[in-house]
């Protein structure tokens, strides 16, 4: 097996529960994703020692699982400093906002070696400030880094996420109390709580984030005939 702490009878277990095209599919896209694998009970799957263990040894690992082709980005994130491209140019920016996406990683990459990055889109963000924080992150990393928003120490983005959601975004706690079941004389209260997320970005978000860095236009502005 190339993946260390993993033996023959720990990865019969794994593709015994959650199947071999999603672990597949998740080691080709993204392996932070693998690394930080968590059960239906929402429990990481592997400790943080052994998280470590597969990090360091990953990282060291150059050709793509799967189908074994050399992946681009790797060669771009290994060979080329930052900065050695001048200019970045991605369209459909929208696209490109998934947490675990392998085209989002990729673009980050890119993100990073280029001196300037331009992004288009024509929808911003779907209503929901979590539809900019990866975008942002790949885009704008030592500012989101300087306001706290930065990975834990597994390589994690999911903290960092809600806190930009309870930062800058909305969240719903919703309680709910019910009447408990008990042996005993007394009947209590049980209050359980769940964190929902709602639509909507704070004016401190759009004042740090996007107007400094935002050209708004329409068609007209730009000019001829844009679409066929």
């Amino acid at each position: 097996c190339r993946i260390p702490t993993i033996g023959p009878v720990r990865a019969e277990r794994l593709l015994n529960d959650f199947g071999e095209d999603f672990l597949a599919t998740m080691l080709v896209d993204n392996v932070s994703e693998f690394i930080n694998l968590m059960d239906a009970k929402g429990d990481f799957v592997f400790s943080d020692r052994q998280a470590k263990r597969m990090e360091r040894s990953m990282a060291n690992i150059e050709f793509g699982f799967g189908e074994g082709g050399y992946q681009p980005t790797e060669f771009i994130k290994r060979q080329l400093p930052n900065g050695y491209f001048d200019l970045l140019v991605v369209d459909e920016g929208h696209e490109y906002k998934n947490s675990g996406s392998a085209q989002g990683q990729a673009m980050g990459v890119l993100a990073a070696k280029a001196r300037k990055t331009v992004l288009l889109t024509g929808t911003l963000m779907g209503g929901y400030a979590d539809d900019l924080f990866y975008l942002l992150f790949r885009i704008l990393t030592q500012r989101m880094i300087e306001d706290g928003y930065r990975p834990n120490a597994r390589g994690s983005m999911a903290p960092a996420a809600m806190s930009f959601m309870r930062d800058h975004g909305v969240l719903k706690d919703i309680y709910t109390e019910r009447d408990g079941d008990s042996h005993k004389t007394a009947r209590g209260k049980k209050l359980s709580v769940r964190t929902v997320k709602a639509p909507g970005f704070g004016p401190k978000g759009i004042h740090r984030f996007v107007l400094p860095f935002t050209v708004f236009l329409k068609l007209k502005d730009i000019g001829g005939n844009v679409l066929p």
